[in-house]
C-alpha cells in the first residue's frame, strides 16, 4: 500500500478559531484544545450511522462543531468548506500556512479561507484552469458552491497522490458523470472511500448530488487507512491489559505505551460501529488516537494477532531486570524478556502479580509472534510445599486426587504424586487411594505441589460384615466368617436399618440376618447396623380372609395363595393416604375387602385401602362392568363399578357411562363397604384468555378461542395459580395471558396460568401425530397429538395440525392433560423508525393507513439478526428493514 506521509498535526491556535474555524461562523466559547477533544455533538445521536466517523476526525482535530455546540451532519458542505478539512486530514493548520491575503486566485473564496485554496492548488488537490472555468458558470460564488460528490471524490484522489482509475465504472449512473471526474469516481471507488446509493435494486453514484458533512467526514476517514500516521497522535499495536482508568499496549514497533482513559473516550470497529471498553480484551488490535496521554478514541481493528504461547516450570525470576526463565518438558532452560506492562494472572483469569510466582511454579506465557517481549503471564499452578493434618472433604480415585481443608482453614484439592507412601497408622493402605474416606483424619507431605506421603492416623468410619447371632447388654455378636464369632460395642443410640421399616431397633434384628456393622474410628463403637437381606415386598388387590388387630393379617393374591403375615406396632394401616383409625378397623378391614400390602419377610409393613382412584382409562368392559385405569405409578387397575354409577363431565349438566372414552383422564371413589366404583369424573382442561376477575365472589372472567366470553366461579377450595405453581389472587392473573382451567368432573379445581413457550415450529408430521418447537433459547419441545390440539391464528380456530406450517411463530400452552394449544404469531414487514426503553415500545414508519405505528415487546421477545445473532435494539438505524411477529397485539420476535 502506498501511503500518503501525513504532516505532523499542530494544536489550533486561538486566533485561527476565533475566524469560524470549521463551518460556522463566529469564534467558539471554549478553548482551542478543549475543543480540539470534543468528540461529541448533541445532534449527533449514539445511532447516528456516522457518529463514529465524526468522532474520530474530531479527535484529531479535522472537524468541530458550531459555537452554539451541534454538529449539523445532515447540513450540505461548501467546496471551500471541503477544502480546510482536506488540508488539515493532510496535517495543514493555520499557523503552518501563510497569508495569502494578495494572492489572486481567479475565483471568490471567503477571506479566511483565502490561503486554504492557495495551499490546494500548490498541492494540486484542485487545479487553477479547472476551478476557473467552473466559477464562470452560476450566480452563487466559488467558495459557498455545495461540494458535489463527483468534485469530492477528485480532492480525495489527488490529496492521495493516487491517479484516476482508466477502467470502467459499475454504477447505474455512470453516463451522467462528468467526463473529467470518472477517473477518480472510479479510483475512489476502487480505494473504498465512496459507496453508491441503492434505489430500487439499483446502485447509483448521484455525482451531481451534495456532499453533506456526515458524508465527508466518512469520504475521509476511509482516506485515513492511506495516509501515514503522525506518532505524537496515533499508537496502533495490541491491547497487553485495560483497567477502568488505563490502556496499556504494546505497540506494533516491540514497545509499549499507557494511556489514560476517561469519560470523553470513545470506542469503535473499523466499520464505525460503536463499542465499549469492554470490549478492547487482552490481544485486541487497536488503534489509538491521543493527545496529552490520554486516549480519546479507539478503533479497534479487525487484524488478527498471532499469538505464541510458551509454557513450562519457573525456574529464575528477577524482577528488577524484567526477566525470567523457565525450564522446558525437555529439561532445558530458556530466558525471557518482560514487557514494562505485561499482565499476570491466575488460571481462572484474576489479577495477580510477579511476587506471587515461585519457583517450580507452572507458566504460560503469550507474546505477539515475531516480538520477543512477553505480554502475558499465566499461572497455571503454582508450586507448594507443605506438611500437615487433615480430614477428607472428597476423594476422587479415579483422578488420583484429594480435597482437604488446610491449616489456613481454605478448602484445597492436590494431585497425588505417581510414587506417594499411602498409609494406615503406618501399615500399607488396601485399596489405594480407594481406601480412604470422606473424614478420615491423616497426616500429608506436599512436594512441588503433589502428595507424596498420606497417613491415615483416625479413620473415621472401619465397617464390618457378618451373620447376626445376638446381643446382650451394649454386645453384638456376629459371626464374621461362618466359624468366628465376633463381639463389637454398640453406642446407645446406634441406629438399625431394615429397609421398608420404621422406628427399628437393635431389637429388630433377627438370628440369621446378614447385617454391616459401621464402626466409628473416634469412638470403636458400632453407631450405625444394616440389615442387607431383607426388602420390602409389595402385594396389589389381595383380598383379605381374616384381621386381627395387633396380631395378624391373613390375605389371598390374585393366584388365589394365602399368605399370614405378623401385624407389629410399626405396621402402618392407611385408608387414601391418611392413618386409619382403630374405630374403622371393622369397617373397613373386614373379610373380602380387596387391599395393597408392603412385607418385609412375614411383618406387615404397611396396608393401602383404596376408596379413591386416579388416573387414564385404558379399558372398558360394560358387559364385565368393569373399567380400566393405567395409574400415575405405572400400575394397571381394573374395578368393577355400580348398576348405577354417578358420571360427571366438564361443562355437561348430565352424562352417562356411555361419555367416558379411553384415554380420558378420570377420578373414580368407591363404596365404604366395598371397592365397586360408584362415582366416576372427568378431568379436563379449557383454555381460555383471561381478561379481569373479583375477589368478592371469587370470579374470573376470560374470552375462549372463538371469542365468546366465559364467566367462572370459583369455590373456596379451587386453586388459582401463577406460572410457578404459587398461590395467588384472582386479581393477580395478568390481562390477555392465556389460563388453564382445570375441571374434575363439574367442579372447577385450578385457575392457572401457564408457563407459555414461544418459539418456532421445527418439526411437523401430521399422519405420524409429531410435532416439535424450539424456543427461542434454542431448545426444542416435543408435543404429543394423541390427545388433540387446537391451532388458534386471529379468530380461525382448528383442531388440527394441519392448519400449522414449518417456522409458524407460536406460543404453546399444555392444559393439565398434556394437549396442547398452539397460538400463531402474525408477521409483518416494517421499517425501523424509534426505540422508547422506558416504555419498551417500537415505532414503525407508516406505510399504509392500516399500519399500526407503535408496538410493545414481550418481556421475553427474541431480537435477533437474521444470521441468528442477539441484536441490541439501540444499534437499529431508521429506516432498517425488519420482520415482526405479532402475538395479541404485541412483538415476540424481530429479525434484522
Amino acid at each position: 500500500m502506498n501511503y500518503k506521509v501525513r504532516k505532523p498535526f499542530a494544536v489550533l491556535t486561538s486566533a485561527a478559531l476565533a475566524s469560524s474555524l470549521l463551518f460556522g461562523a463566529g469564534a467558539p466559547s471554549a478553548s482551542a484544545e478543549d475543543a480540539l477533544l470534543k468528540l461529541t455533538f448533541p445532534d449527533v445521536v449514539t445511532s447516528h450511522w456516522a457518529r463514529g466517523n465524526i468522532a474520530k476526525l474530531a479527535a484529531v482535530g479535522v472537524i468541530r462543531g458550531y459555537t452554539t455546540g451541534d454538529f449539523r451532519p445532515s447540513q450540505a458542505v461548501t467546496q471551500q468548506e471541503a477544502i480546510v478539512m482536506m488540508l488539515r486530514m493532510m496535517g495543514y493548520y493555520d499557523d503552518e500556512l501563510p497569508a495569502a491575503d494578495n494572492v489572486a486566485i481567479g475565483f471568490e473564496v471567503d477571506s479566511f479561507f483565502t490561503k486554504f485554496v492557495v495551499k490546494a492548488i500548490e498541492e494540486r488537490i484542485i487545479h487553477l484552469g479547472e476551478e476557473t472555468a467552473a466559477a464562470s458558470s452560476g450566480d452563487i460564488p466559488w467558495g459557498k458552491r455545495e461540494a458535489t460528490r463527483e468534485w469530492i471524490a477528485k480532492l480525495i484522489v489527488r490529496a492521495l497522490g493516487q491517479q484516476p482509475a482508466t477502467g470502467g465504472i459499475a454504477f447505474a449512473d455512470a453516463s451522467q458523470i462528468s467526463p473529467d471526474a470518472a477517473g477518480y469516481v472510479a479510483k475512489a471507488a476502487e480505494l473504498g472511500l465512496v459507496q453508491g446509493i441503492t434505489e430500487n435494486g439499483q446502485t447509483y453514484y448521484k455525482p451531481r448530488k451534495a456532499v453533506t458533512r456526515a458524508e465527508i467526514v466518512t469520504f475521509l476517514s476511509r482516506a485515513d487507512q492511506y495516509i501515514a500516521d503522525d506518532a505524537a497522535k496515533y499508537t496502533s499495536g495490541f491491547v497487553a491489559s485495560r483497567t477502568a482508568t488505563s490502556l496499556q499496549l504494546q505497540t506494533t514497533g516491540g514497545g509499549s505505551a499507557s494511556y489514560g482513559l476517561n469519560a470523553e473516550t470513545l470506542v469503535f470497529d473499523e466499520s464505525g460501529e460503536a463499542l465499549t471498553l469492554e470490549d478492547l480484551t487482552t490481544m485486541s488490535a487497536v488503534r489509538v488516537i491521543h493527545s496529552g496521554g490520554q486516549a480519546y478514541y479507539i478503533e479497534r481493528t479487525d487484524e488478527t494477532i498471532q499469538l505464541e504461547t510458551i509454557e513450562g516450570e519457573l525456574a529464575a525470576l528477577d524482577i528488577a531486570a524484567g526477566t525470567l526463565v523457565l525450564r522446558k518438558a525437555d529439561g532445558s532452560l530458556e530466558p525471557y524478556t518482560l514487557a514494562p506492562n505485561a499482565s499476570v494472572t491466575n488460571a481462572s483469569g484474576a489479577g495477580t502479580s510477579l511476587s506471587q510466582l515461585t519457583e517450580g511454579s507452572e507458566l504460560r506465557l503469550q507474546r505477539a509472534r515475531g516480538t520477543e517481549a512477553v505480554t502475558a503471564i499465566v499461572l497455571v499452578e503454582a508450586a507448594f510445599n507443605a506438611e500437615g493434618t487433615a480430614v477428607a472433604q472428597a476423594v476422587n480415585a479415579t483422578a488420583g486426587t484429594v480435597t482437604f481443608t488446610d491449616a489456613s482453614g481454605s478448602v484445597v484439592t492436590y494431585p497425588l504424586a505417581e510414587d506417594a507412601v499411602l498409609t494406615v497408622k503406618g501399615q500399607p493402605l488396601g485399596g489405594g487411594l480407594a481406601g480412604l474416606q470422606i473424614g478420615d483424619t491423616f497426616e500429608y507431605t506436599i512436594k512441588d505441589s503433589r502428595i507424596v506421603e498420606l497417613d491415615i492416623t483416625v479413620q473415621r468410619f472401619v465397617t464390618a460384615t457378618g451373620e447376626f447371632q445376638g446381643y446382650a447388654g451394649n454386645t453384638i455378636t456376629i459371626m464374621e466368617n461362618s466359624t468366628t464369632p465376633k463381639a463389637y460395642l454398640f453406642a446407645r443410640n446406634v441406629a438399625v436399618k431394615i429397609e421398608g421399616l420404621t422406628n427399628t431397633g437393635i431389637e429388630d434384628l433377627q438370628v440369621g440376618d446378614l447385617v454391616q456393622l459401621r464402626i466409628s474410628g473416634a469412638t470403636n463403637q458400632v453407631d450405625q447396623i444394616t440389615v442387607t437381606n431383607r426388602n420390602v415386598t409389595q402385594l396389589k388387590n389381595v383380598t383379605i380372609v381374616q384381621f386381627a388387630a395387633g396380631d395378624y393379617l391373613t390375605v389371598r393374591d390374585e393366584k388365589g395363595k394365602a399368605h399370614l403375615f405378623y401385624v407389629t406396632n410399626r405396621s402402618a394401616l392407611v385408608l387414601d393416604g391418611e392413618r386409619l383409625s382403630e374405630q374403622l378397623y371393622s369397617t373397613y378391614l373386614a373379610a373380602g375387602r380387596k387391599v395393597s400390602i408392603s412385607v418385609s419377610a412375614d411383618q406387615l409393613v404397611r396396608l393401602d385401602i383404596i376408596t379413591k382412584a386416579s388416573g387414564t382409562v385404558t379399558a372398558l368392559n360394560t358387559t364385565a362392568r368393569t373399567i380400566t385405569l393405567r395409574t400415575a405409578d405405572d400400575a394397571s387397575m381394573t374395578l368393577p363399578y355400580a348398576s348405577f354409577v354417578a358420571v360427571e363431565v366438564p361443562l355437561q349438566t348430565s352424562a352417562s357411562f356411555a361419555d367416558i372414552t379411553v384415554g380420558a383422564k378420570v377420578h373414580l371413589s368407591m363404596g365404604i363397604g366395598s371397592d365397586t366404583v360408584n362415582t366416576i369424573q372427568v378431568e379436563k382442561s379449557f383454555v381460555y384468555t383471561f381478561t379481569s376477575a373479583t375477589s368478592a365472589p371469587r370470579t374470573v372472567y376470560a374470552k375462549t378461542a372463538q371469542g365468546g366470553t366465559v364467566s367462572l366461579s370459583l369455590d373456596s377450595e379451587a386453586r388459582v395459580l401463577d406460572k410457578n405453581g404459587q398461590s395467588i389472587a384472582p386479581t393477580a392473573l395478568t390481562a390477555g395471558k392465556p389460563i388453564v382451567v382445570n375441571y374434575v368432573g363439574r367442579k372447577i379445581v385450578s385457575v392457572q396460568e401457564p408457563a407459555a413457550v414461544l418459539g418456532k415450529v421445527s418439526t411437523l408430521d401430521v399422519t405420524g401425530g409429531k410435532l416439535a418447537v424450539t424456543d427461542f433459547n434454542n431448545n426444542v419441545r416435543q408435543y404429543n397429538l394423541s390427545g388433540g390440539i387446537q391451532v388458534q391464528e386471529g379468530t380461525n380456530v382448528s383442531t388440527s395440525a394441519s392448519a400449522l406450517q414449518l417456522n409458524d411463530r407460536v406460543m404453546v400452552v399444555a392444559d393439565a392433560q398434556g394437549k396442547p394449544y398452539l397460538f400463531v404469531a402474525q408477521a409483518e414487514v416494517r421499517k425501523f423508525s424509534s426505540y422508547d426503553a422506558a416504555k419498551n415500545e417500537i415505532s414503525f414508519k407508516i406505510a399504509k393507513l392500516t399500519d399500526q405505528g407503535k408496538y410493545t415487546l414481550e418481556p421475553d421477545a427474541y431480537v435477533h439478526t437474521s444470521a441468528g445473532g442477539l441484536l441490541a435494539l439501540n444499534r437499529l438505524k431508521e429506516n432498517d428493514q425488519v420482520t415482526i411477529y405479532l402475538l395479541n397485539g404485541k412483538i415476540i420476535e424481530l429479525v434484522q
